[in-house]
């Protein structure tokens, strides 16, 4: 047995007690390259890139990855594309308790435009008919084969999918690694909202390796306030 097939029976054996992902073929699928998503710095305004919003002493980016209004979110991310990605632009992947505290806004809503499920405020409604062929991942093909199966929509096409605080598509879309202490983990629904139920913040995926790129894997990213950075803003 060749190391790829040892690394994907090892991956499938570890998610076997994980409840089972869902998967649609999508009808039309966005062209997307990670390399095209590296930007400059944005100016500051309260301490924060004018991309994200501040949340107590964190950054957050308003939008999935690449955080750009209209972009398909990227997908078919693991743990460690999403740690790169962030880093890359001078950010990075956010933590739980960050993800957590966006998603409900300033209320702590279970939701994040309110108190209450509303089926298709955000993009937590499709259609699924098609399970998808795991043994794919981890080859050249991968990411191909996942954009066959992509629902995503454009980032902010849900106008009332926001938190109070401005923060776009947190309970649904594509999913988002964030880092919980040491281990990276999966909170939030997604297009067919979560797989026990409606896609509420406090809804976390534990059971997957760093480098399980679902289909549906994507991230957002975070910084951090300091007082450096707050003596930095005050200079420019």
């Amino acid at each position: 047995m060749g190391k790829v097939s040892q690394v994907i029976m090892i991956v499938l054996v570890g998610c076997s007690n994980a409840p089972s992902l869902q998967s649609d073929v999508a009808t039309s699928a966005p062209e997307i390259e990670r390399q095209t998503f590296i930007t400059h710095p944005l100016p500051t305004t309260d301490d924060c890139p004018l991309d994200m919003v501040r949340i107590n002493r964190f950054c957050i980016d308003r939008y999935e990855y690449p955080n750009i209004k209209g972009a398909y979110p990227d997908f078919a991310m693991s743990a460690f594309d999403a740690e790169k990605v962030c880093s890359d632009i001078n950010k990075r992947l956010c933590s739980y308790t960050e993800w957590h505290r966006a998603c409900g806004g300033s209320h702590g809503y279970y939701y994040s435009y309110g108190p209450v499920f509303k089926p298709g405020v955000c993009n937590d409604n499709k259609v699924y008919d098609k399970q998808p062929n795991w043994m794919l991942m981890f080859t050249p093909g991968w990411k191909a084969y996942a954009r066959t199966l992509y629902k995503g929509e454009p980032s902010g096409l849900y106008q009332g999918c926001v938190t109070d605080e401005g923060v776009y598509d947190l309970p649904a879309n594509v999913r988002e690694w964030v880092k919980d202490g040491e281990q990276y983990v999966i909170p939030s629904g997604y297009w067919y909202g979560t797989m026990e139920g409606p896609p509420t913040c406090d809804y976390v995926i534990r059971s997957h390796s760093k480098g399980f790129a679902s289909y549906e894997f994507g991230t957002r990213c975070c910084k951090s306030i300091t007082d450096d950075t707050r003596e930095n803003t005050s200079s420019n």
